[in-house]
């Protein structure tokens, strides 16, 4: 069994492009992020002061808002809601069956997930560590954690994506 198969042009180049938006929206997520940081810096508490309602250790729900004004708290989380969708969508256009779709999804979301997080490393010189606290979603509540719970999670399933498209490309080759 070859774990990655030999690519057409064609497909390689769909791959590079799935590649370059995600790195690209993943810049712009940073930027974004810089924004509401900046602008909503000193509103709450941070997430280690919040009650916490459920909590694996690496991952935790918060109640509180990190965001307490309802009206920004409610346009971050639509923007939250739209990303996900546009990152679901290109997946969709990119490739014609569901496996395909599911792959390429886990690909392009891993890849923006990893690139949020080296551009705010360029451009913040954060996260300080791999285990200081972050937000990572606020819909339908804060989820917070270390760092290290997306950069890990988002490693393995980009490798498992564009492993398994790999292979779905060239048994669809094959």
């Amino acid at each position: 069994m070859i774990l990655l198969p030999t690519m057409s042009p064609n497909r390689l180049k769909k791959l590079l492009k799935l590649t370059l938006f995600a790195i690209a929206f993943g810049y712009i997520e940073a930027i974004v992020v810089i924004y509401v940081r900046r602008f909503a810096e000193g509103w709450a508490p941070p997430p280690s002061e919040q009650e916490t309602i459920w909590s694996l250790g690496f991952i935790a729900l918060i109640s509180n808002p990190i965001i307490p004004d309802s009206t920004l708290l409610l346009v971050e989380q639509s923007r939250q809601v739209a990303t996900i969708i546009m990152l679901v969508a290109v997946s969709w256009l990119a490739t014609k069956s569901i496996k395909e779709r599911i792959f390429s999804f886990l690909w392009i979301f891993s890849l923006w997930d990893l690139s949020y997080y080296l551009f705010l490393k360029v451009w913040l010189n954060w996260p300080n560590s791999i285990l200081d606290t972050n937000i990572y979603f606020l819909v339908p509540m804060a989820w917070v954690g270390p760092v290290a719970t997306p950069l890990a999670l988002f490693t393995a399933l980009a490798l498992l994506g564009g492993v398994l498209l790999l292979r779905r490309r060239a048994e669809v080759q094959g």
